[in-house]
């Protein structure tokens, strides 16, 4: 599990800094929870990797759109939402002194507590004509700050979800106490002594009795913080779209407990720079003045400042002047304190455009000519919605939804004139993309309301959401990228696999009842390409174990396959097929990561044979899904995934430890379709302690393993094969598997699979198209305990299966003065079989690598016999060498020579076989007439 930041800790801390010091926090961490809602929606879309390893990532700014095709490159309006609920609000509540303290720091290291918010300068005069300047002087700049308790405003603040013309958050200050750290300006003439005009500058500090050192008044404030949208000027980047807060003021009440008065103020001489050792804010002003009485200071900033002496009418000027600044002018002052407390998002992009070069997802796989994935997120209509959708409770659950549109296109090459849509797909154009989506020709996600709220009827604090229309968009935009024309390639699946799964002649050649080893060798390389005919159509389904929250239909699909043989890649058969799929989406909470699994196919109908002349007759329905699975397993071995958890993003945003708990996924209907998926996420101050899974014990295959079925087949000698099902049964190895418990699996290193439920008889079933193909496969599993989300193991395990239901077929030859055991096997390499040898039918000996043993070894048996195993545990028929033929075929047989291979090359003499008609397993007979074949070809090379 990644370790959470510095800023995450299990305790909350707050640090007290020197005066005026305000924490370092980056521009980019407070826009964290804003970049979360781009992330969210590039994983949703399509973006994924943007910014991720091994070469991915979103690269040149792009202007959206740019593609010529004529329909799907409109922005799909209300396609992502992302909410925050009142709860949420509530929540960071409980928190805001902390929260305070950690964005604005202490402005006193005697009070903790006291916090500063900015306010600026201000002019100011009075009816007497005198001017008052509040922070800013002819030679230097003191903005006014407002100082503000932070443990009253967490006791006295709250926030509400308001609707009206323009939905915002109310902010209520309920008798907060507020002082003012301010330095005030002012011309002075000193026309006794005949000098002037020289420039005062005084300090003002608070001695209200009533609320303490440092506050001079009592406020209460209702106000409206309204995010908008601003567009080119109004943006920190000067272009696109981006965050702005408007500030309204309901309600100013000042000095509720009537206590404001000359007496709450005290004015004193402001700090002097021509002195030794001058403090860090002395004033300018009063140091470099004419008026100079004596080397301690300015006459002017004594004389003026002090309460005391001639000051005093000028102090009851101030004190009208701070009553005007507090009174009729609180509306600004309050509005410029918000916006200053959010000058970090006021601002900030909300729109962004890329392209992402998809030909990085699965190198060698996907084409090197496939165009990027253009793309743009920017908010759309009313952006910032605050709703309660009509049944729901909305105490806790009213909240605002931040609501965007998206748009995705195939991006035309930054370089070469290779045209949009790639030259590998068909055109969808005009009457035949509206037919094919919506009817309309364009995208669009209903006008309705995805997220409530509550979720398992409970307020969840936030809410993200995706329209089906933005990721058809995004399929269809995909199609036109000719991301989907892939080639797979024997060394393709070495790598994707990590060199567990093969892919040669010999992998389908079970499935293709043992007809292709008649034109070239098992081990030859093969070639998996697939066109698509039509882009893929997604559509929403229920999240269960029968049905994923993701239907994909992909119509029209060609796939031909081609293998190695007299040189040159020739293609075997090209079939045209359609496939569905059910995919799901489930938390893996180790990595906080939503990630995407096949809950149910790859299936394949309506295929036809567009290509077949090598392997007539062979059923391609099971040929196809397990190629295809191969082909999905190229992409979704590649992590399609995206972090959810923004903790980090908001710890650095608010300066307090937060944590996400992940609370679910679901889709949402509309007029009886699905049309949205939402995730669901809360918030916590500590982190989660997830009621993990227990280690599922080793596995082992159940009674009824499942990996093998008979079918008919009356061309074969017994007119019936043994067929390998592409599944299997496992159950818990001396531990019972609980009931409780849902799965998730990878074989040979593909994409995730599940969630698989535990029947009540402790067993749980895998299918997957690989495992019809001949050869040991892996397969990693994880569980969770069912409906609980957070519950996923951390650590998967392995077990190991062998499909191979063929036998292993032997012979034997006499070399010199030794006997010498041949065999071939489907799954198996010879080098890798085990031999047992027995004497005059007796019983045979233990199993050994050894293939080659001495005459003598037999005394003076007339028959040898020997079976051998394969790694797959099958063991063949025996076969028996009578001794007392090969005296006379003996002649000029060749002597045993050091290894087995110069045996082999050798000038052996065969000698006749004796058939024990003794089966030792269940392979049907028909394999080993089909494995002769393959065998006698061989010999005869």
């Amino acid at each position: 599990m990644r370790t959470p930041s510095a800023r995450r800790q299990d305790t909350l801390t707050t640090t007290t800094l020197p005066e005026g010091q305000r924490p370092l926090r980056s521009r980019w961490q407070k826009l964290a929870l804003i970049g979360f809602c781009a992330s969210f929606l590039y994983g949703c879309s399509g973006g994924l990797s943007c910014g991720a390893e091994a070469g991915a990532g979103c690269v040149n700014a792009y202007d959206y759109p740019q593609s010529t095709i004529p329909n799907g490159a409109a922005s799909v309006d209300d396609a992502a939402r992302i909410r925050m609920t009142q709860a949420a609000l509530d929540f960071l509540s409980q928190n805001l002194r902390e929260i305070l303290l950690a964005q604005f720091g202490s402005a006193d290291p005697n009070n903790p507590d006291l916090i500063a918010v900015d306010v600026g300068t201000f002019d100011l005069v009075d009816g007497s004509g005198l001017t008052l300047s509040l922070g800013q002087g002819e030679n230097e700049t003191h903005p006014v700050r407002l100082l503000l308790s932070a443990e009253d405003m967490a006791d006295r603040l709250t926030f509400e979800f308001v609707e009206g013309a323009q939905d915002g958050i109310r902010v209520r200050m309920e008798d907060i106490p507020v002082g003012l750290d301010a330095r005030f300006y002012t011309i002075v003439d000193f026309l006794d002594f005949g000098f002037g005009p020289p420039t005062a500058a005084c300090n003002i500090e608070s001695t209200n009795p009533a609320y303490g050192p440092g506050i001079i008044t009592g406020l209460t404030v209702d106000a409206i913080i309204r995010p908008d949208v601003g567009t080119g000027s109004d943006c920190n980047t000067g272009e696109g779209e981006c965050l702005l807060i408007n500030v309204s003021i309901n309600e100013v009440d000042l000095d509720p407990q009537n206590s404001l008065g000359a007496s709450s103020l005290d004015i004193s001489s402001a700090p002097r720079c021509n002195v030794s050792n001058p403090p860090a804010n002395c004033s300018q002003e009063c140091s470099d003045t004419v008026i100079i009485v004596d080397n301690d200071g300015d006459r002017e900033c004594q004389a003026f400042c002090p309460i005391y002496d001639f000051a005093g009418d000028i102090v009851l000027e101030l004190f009208s002047a701070v009553e005007t600044l507090l009174a009729p002018f609180m509306d600004n002052l309050m509005q410029l304190a918000i916006r200053n407390a959010l000058e970090d998002f006021n601002g900030a992009p909300l729109s962004l455009s890329s392209r992402f070069p998809l030909q990085d997802l699965a190198p060698g796989v996907v084409g090197s000519t496939t165009h990027d994935l253009g793309f743009s997120i920017s908010p759309t209509g009313n952006a910032f919605d605050v709703n309660c959708p009509a049944g729901q409770a909305c105490l806790e659950s009213r909240g605002m939804d931040f609501v965007l549109k998206t748009g995705f296109e195939a991006a035309p090459p930054l370089e070469g004139d290779t045209e949009v849509p790639h030259p590998c797909v068909a055109p969808l154009q005009g009457a035949d993309f509206a037919n094919f989506y919506t009817g309309q020709g364009e995208f669009i996600a209903p006008d309705t309301e995805p997220l409530t709220g509550i979720y398992d009827e409970q307020v969840y604090h936030l809410g993200m959401s995706m329209a089906r229309s933005g990721l058809n968009q995004a399929m269809f935009a995909a199609y036109n990228t000719g991301v989907m024309c892939l080639e797979l390639s024997s060394d393709n699946v070495h790598q994707l696999t990590g060199g567990a799964f093969p892919l040669s002649a010999g992998t389908i050649d079970l499935l293709a009842e043992g007809k292709l080893r008649q034109y070239t060798d098992p081990n030859s390389p093969a070639l998996v390409a697939l066109v698509p005919g039509e882009p893929p159509k997604l559509s929403f389904g229920e999240g269960t174990e029968e049905e994923g929250h993701i239907r994909l239909e992909w119509n029209n699909l060609e796939v031909s396959f081609y293998v190695l043989m007299y040189e040159r890649y020739t293609r075997v058969f090209s079939v045209a097929t359609d496939i569905s799929a059910g995919i799901t989406v489930f938390n893996d909470p180790e990595d906080s990561m939503l990630k995407v699994s096949i809950v149910e196919g790859p299936t394949v109908e309506n295929f036809d044979e567009r290509y077949n002349e090598l392997l007539p007759g062979v059923a391609f329905d099971t040929v196809l899904e397990s190629l295809i699975t191969l082909m999905f397993d190229a992409v979704l071995s590649q992590g399609l995934e995206f972090e959810y958890d923004i903790g980090n993003g908001l710890s650095d945003a608010l300066g307090v430890p937060i944590f996400i708990d992940f609370r679910g996924i679901e889709t949402v209907e509309h007029n009886g379709e699905g049309e949205y998926i939402n995730a669901y996420l809360a918030m916590s101050y500590t982190e989660p302690q997830p009621r993990m899974a227990a280690p599922m014990p080793t596995l082992r295959l159940a009674d009824e393993p499942g990996l093998f079925t008979r079918l008919e087949r009356p061309e074969t000698p017994t007119g019936e094969i043994t067929y390998p099902t592409g599944e299997v049964h496992l159950t818990g190895d001396f531990v019972r598997l609980a009931d409780d418990l849902e799965v998730f699996v990878k074989v040979d290193g593909g994409g995730w699979r599940g969630p698989i439920d535990v029947n009540g008889d402790g067993e749980f079933v895998v299918k997957d198209g690989k495992l019809r193909f001949i050869g040991q496969h892996h397969i990693l599993y994880r569980a969770r305990h069912k409906g609980d989300y957070n519950s996923l193991a951390p650590v998967a395990q392995e077990v190991s299966v062998w499909v191979d239901p063929i036998a292993p077929k032997v012979e034997l030859v006499v070399a010199g003065d030794s006997v010498v055991a041949l065999g071939s096997d489907y799954g198996t390499q010879e080098e890798d079989l085990q031999w047992a040898f027995a004497s005059n039918h007796g019983t045979f000996s233990a199993f050994s690598y050894d293939s080659i043993m001495p005459l003598s070894a037999f005394g003076d048996a007339r028959e040898i016999s020997v079976i051998a195993k394969d790694l797959a545990g099958n063991v063949s028929r025996p076969v028996t060498l009578d001794l007392g033929t090969k005296v006379a075929q003996d002649q000029g047989a060749a002597s045993l020579t050091s290894t087995r291979d110069d045996v082999l090359e050798a000038n052996t003499v065969d000698v006749a076989l004796v058939d024990s008609g003794c089966d030792q397993t269940a392979a049907s007979a028909s394999w080993l007439w089909l494995g002769l074949l393959s065998l006698l070809r061989r010999r005869r090379r």
